[in-house]
């Protein structure tokens, strides 16, 4: 009977309807893999081996564990995708093609080691189709070549269920979901992805870098969304249209001056849009902008997403009375971003840091409510210039305001407290230099301010209630020519302590310090380092620092 049928579907395959598009006429002979007839192969590969371009390789129902290398046009076609599992073996893939014009059907593909795709796909004008595609410890799908077709397929549970590094190739019908990412691309132009359900991936539905026109139109979301990220405009700019995100619109913009007002969206995208305006909306997923200037974005309520805002190269915008909950990765974020205003917004339960900007100067944060979040406020390398001013920040997990590796920035007249981890702020790298830190409240942290860096001024600030109340840091840094001037200093476990480079330079000058009344110097206990080479080796011994003229009265701050 399993004879009868074979040779049925070997009859229809030859049918022209029904021959993959893009591949020549399959006219060869027709090869069977683990039934009980005379001249059955007992593996997938040893059929391969045998084969020849042209011939057809029918697989019955069973579970093969194997990794099949196939380096000739042929096709495989399995009896059915939810009975003919292939589970990869000792090379790490389930299936590895690298000849063009390959065709394969109703196939389960499962067990991929790490770094393995379960179906590797290095050439080009394939077909991949009706296939089940699950349970790999990397890819479901590698593809590395041009215009293959992945059509019908459900593509479940691996780390990224489809990896394409090539160009127009066809996603087409699929059922994506389960994934750490569902679909990523880098280095891959001109592709389609049409009518498929993605739902359910832990970061993302489609990321593409560094990725240019593509298109993505009819595609049904569930709890993701797109992302695009990369280094010019041109990559920025795809067709995307007619999507959703759970029954709600995704809004691509592209070169043009845009009003949204009160929408009810699943995402927004725009690129290369000026004057632009998204006001009193509520979107599901995030925004995201690149190279848009003189924009506003007010009054939205942005739910859930990767990133509740993500700004690249963008200028002049306003941001404004959104509130901003659950992000996965930053509630707003910023990349190579000048001169915006971020102003009181409500952030809470984003996953990373509430706002972070990278490479982005003088901007402003000010008044916004931060809490809840994994971390609060990241100026990071290269930042410089930028304002974080009245802002109420506290109850994140981590730290509330922290400059890594920026310069000549201002913290000032901040609320910040009870910071559960590490500390209220944190100046952290060698190269972080000429910020201020001036005006603040700071209470109730592990530590208040942990100090790095070099040529900082720390002044004016009430440090209070904190496990530490300032701790200077020369871990795997620097911490030089700093300044601690007219602070107040009062009720913590423990009011300053270093440890430093012994000839570290640092200025302790007119704290009030409350365990001390006395007019004489104020001794701050600590330790001195002295190094050895280059690598940080060296000793580390007690030292004394002092505060010349401590302050015999609290100030008015």
């Amino acid at each position: 009977m399993k004879k009868i049928y074979a040779l049925l579907l070997s009859f229809l395959l030859f049918i022209p309807w029904h021959l993959p598009e893009g591949n020549s006429s399959y006219d060869g002979n027709v090869l069977y893999v683990g039934g009980d007839g005379k001249g059955n192969y007992s593996s997938i590969s040893d059929a391969v081996f045998a084969a020849e371009d042209g011939d057809t390789i029918f697989v019955y129902n069973g579970t093969y564990e194997e990794s099949v290398y196939i380096g000739k046009r042929i096709n495989l076609i399995g009896e059915s995708k939810e009975s003919v599992i292939i589970v990869a073996g000792i090379y790490g893939y389930a299936i590895n093609v690298s000849c063009d014009g390959v065709f394969i059907k109703n196939f389960s593909i499962t067990g991929a080691a790490a770094l393995n795709a379960g179906v590797v796909i290095h050439s080009c004008s394939c077909i991949l189709e009706n296939c089940r595609v699950y349970e790999n410890s990397w890819d479901g799908i590698s593809i590395k070549g041009d215009g293959n077709v992945i059509r019908g397929c459900e593509i479940f549970d691996n780390l990224y269920g489809i990896e394409i590094s090539g160009d127009e190739n066809s996603i087409e019908n699929c059922s994506i979901y389960g994934n750490s990412g569902a679909i990523e691309m880098e280095y891959a132009d001109g592709n389609i992805i049409e009518k498929c359900e993605i739902g359910d991936n832990i970061y993302s539905g489609i990321s593409m870098t560094k990725s240019s026109h593509n298109t993505i139109h009819d595609c049904v979301f569930h709890e993701n969304g797109i992302m695009i990220t990369g280094e010019s405009i041109n990559e920025f700019i795809q067709d995307i249209s007619n999507n959703s995100i759970d029954g709600k619109p995704i809004l691509y913009f592209k070169n043009e001056a845009f009003m949204e007002n009160g929408t009810k969206a699943g995402e927004i995208i725009a690129v290369g849009c000026n004057n632009f305006a998204i006001q009193n909306a509520e979107i599901e997923l995030g925004i995201e902008i690149a190279y848009c200037n003189n924009g506003m974005i007010k009054n939205c309520r942005i739910y859930g997403g990767y990133y509740g805002l993500l700004a690249y190269h963008s200028n002049g915008n306003i941001v404004e009375g959104n509130y901003v909950h659950g992000a996965n990765e930053s509630g707003i974020e910023l990349q190579n971003c000048d001169e915006n205003l971020i102003s009181s917004n409500e952030i809470e339960y984003a996953a990373n840091n509430a706002i972070a900007i990278t490479e982005s100067c003088n901007n402003g944060i000010y008044n916004n409510k931060i809490h809840d979040n994994g971390m609060g406020v990241l100026i990071f390398s290269y930042s410089n210039g930028n304002n974080i001013s009245g802002n109420d920040v506290h109850d994140n997990q981590f730290y509330g305001i922290s400059i890594q590796g920026g310069s000549y920035n201002i913290i000032e007249k901040n609320y910040i407290y009870a910071n559960k981890e590490w500390c209220g702020i944190a100046i952290a790298k060698s190269w972080t230099k000429y910020n201020v830190i001036r005006e603040n409240n700071i209470s109730e942290n592990k530590y208040g301010i942990h100090l790095e860096g070099i040529g900082n001024t720390v002044e004016r600030n009430n440090i209070y209630k904190n496990g530490y109340g300032i701790f200077l840091s020369a871990w795997l840094s620097k911490c030089k020519r700093n300044r601690i001037a007219q602070n107040n200093f009062i009720g913590n476990g423990r009011d300053a302590s270093f440890e430093v480079d012994l000839l570290s330079l640092n200025k302790w000058q007119g704290n009030y310090w409350d365990n001390w009344i006395a007019k004489t110097p104020k001794p701050i206990y600590g330790y001195a380092i002295i190094e050895f080479g280059r690598y940080g080796f060296g000793i580390r011994f007690p030292w004394v620092n002092f505060d010349w003229h401590p302050a015999l009265r609290p100030y008015e701050i």
